[in-house]
């Protein structure tokens, strides 16, 4: 024990053991004696507790081989009874539910009836109308799980509605209807740009490849998420933008340009990412890769070695989630 701990005697809690006793022996209330013998067990476990040594009073941890996390039962004066706050007898609503459910009377029951089809509605419609009551933190745990079930499951279902058949989804060949975001696309495709300028005369360029097609993914996502004029305008934008780009940009580009448009046009590219002149434009591969042929001048090629092969993959899949609120916690009457 550290000079800095708190040490505290047994001598206020005998006191309060004595309290009780007496009361809970000579009161003429019944229901006051009642409540006094629930105040001598308690008193007794905190005498008890600190005498075997489970219990450290004084302590930000009192109760020795519980979790830090475990609310503790708390008698005057702040004597821990070696007790979580959240166990012992079911309360009336719990009890309540067991009868209403059929079930044994017997919290690890009643706590996995929550986490069943039925229970996790009936949370859903707790969260929602915010008629609950938290009173320790282990309460809490059930509404979290429900809430976070609920996001994941709508997170899911609104991507797999999103995405389902798009042009995100033709692209890269994956089997997952749109959301306005062709500006998001656009600033995608300026960096894409940016990038592919930075490949010029660079005799390092793996990790820029990797960052350009980086950025084309995601401008992917957005686009995706567009409509079908709006992505038609798209390509209508890019070939613009490609053709204000120096030699040695649009040289690079232009092939993932392409084959961009052959897929929004419906069409779906060779099992070697080709589609006639166009290109799926990926940052990995197991040869070398298209964008560090030879420059239009021929002069910047990078050596073979940093021009591949490069390990498979370069970086990983990116992982979009989309923003959600915390839970809303309060304490109302039910």
């Amino acid at each position: 024990m550290s000079d800095n701990d708190i040490r505290v005697g047994v001598s206020f809690p005998l006191g309060q053991l004595a309290r009780a006793l007496t009361t809970a022996g000579t009161h003429e209330d019944p229901a006051a004696r009642q409540r006094a013998e629930q105040r001598v067990r308690r008193w007794q476990q905190v005498v008890d507790g600190m005498a075997a040594g489970t219990l450290d009073i004084g302590s930000r941890t009192p109760m020795r081989g519980l979790p830090v996390w475990v609310t503790p039962e708390v008698l005057h004066g702040g004597f821990a009874t070696g007790t979580p706050a959240a166990g012992g007898a079911l309360r009336p609503d719990e009890a309540d539910r067991a009868r209403r459910w059929g079930l044994p009377a017997a919290r690890r029951v009643l706590f996995w009836s929550w986490l069943t089809d039925a229970g996790l509605a009936e949370l859903g419609e707790l969260l929602d109308s915010g008629r609950y009551r938290v009173e320790y933190a282990e309460e809490a745990a059930l509404p979290v799980v429900a809430w976070l079930l609920r996001a994941g499951a709508a997170a899911a279902t609104l991507a797999g509605r999103r995405l389902a058949g798009s042009l995100y989804a033709r692209y890269y060949d994956i089997d997952y209807p749109a959301v306005a975001a062709i500006d998001l696309a656009k600033q995608c495709l300026d960096e894409v740009l940016r990038l592919t300028a930075r490949i010029h005369h660079n005799p390092r360029p793996l990790s820029t490849v990797k960052n350009t097609a980086y950025a084309w993914r995601h401008m992917l996502f957005f686009l995706s998420l567009s409509t079908g004029e709006e992505q038609a305008a798209f390509l209508a934008h890019s070939a613009q933008r490609l053709a204000a780009q120096p030699d040695h940009v649009r040289t690079r580009l232009a092939p993932a340009v392409t084959g961009l448009g052959h897929i929004v046009g419906g069409g779906t590219f060779d099992p070697d990412g080709r589609a006639g002149t166009g290109r799926r434009l990926l940052g990995w591969t197991t040869r070398e890769h298209w964008m560090l042929g030879p420059s239009p001048r021929g002069h910047d090629s990078p050596s073979p070695r940093d021009r591949g092969p490069w390990p498979l993959p370069l970086f990983g899949r990116i992982c979009l989630r989309p923003p959600t609120a915390a839970p809303s916690f309060t304490r109302s009457a039910p």
